[in-house]
């Protein structure tokens, strides 16, 4: 007795087009598949995570705002953190620095003649999964 075979169903090609680059998805990869090549899909989830941490600043800003508003009725340290007479490393930061350990150091290697750069490299690093540097 023979037994009947349900046909295969596969997408054709044409209709499966990746997310990234709009190129055709290979008939080998999976059915749900929504990228070409691991390429990609990094480069795709790679942009969503900038995308989520933009959208995370803003609503750490709004929040800032809002703490700021009801501590203090105005947003001017928030916009101006010279301002804020708590803030003890405002003339650091002025000088572009975040200490006055930091400028004390660079004052102490341009009078001994040292050429030096203040935090000229960036290194790059991942931290629960978001992209830094």
């Amino acid at each position: 007795m023979m037994q009947a075979t349900t046909p295969v169903t596969t997408m054709a090609t044409t209709d499966r087009k990746c997310r990234k680059c709009g190129g055709a998805i290979p008939p080998h990869k999976r059915r749900d598949a929504k990228f070409c090549s691991s390429a990609c899909q990094k480069t795709a989830q790679a942009r969503r995570r900038r995308l989520d941490h933009s959208i995370r600043k803003q609503e750490t800003r709004k929040k800032l705002e809002v703490y700021h508003l009801r501590t203090h009725g105005h947003l001017d340290f928030l916009n101006n953190p010279k301002l804020n007479p708590k803030d003890r490393f405002w003339k650091a930061r002025s000088m572009g620095y975040r200490s006055m350990l930091e400028v004390e150091v660079a004052k102490d290697l341009e009078e001994a003649g040292v050429q030096f750069s203040y935090e000229s490299m960036t290194i790059p690093y991942d931290k629960g999964g978001i992209s830094h540097g």
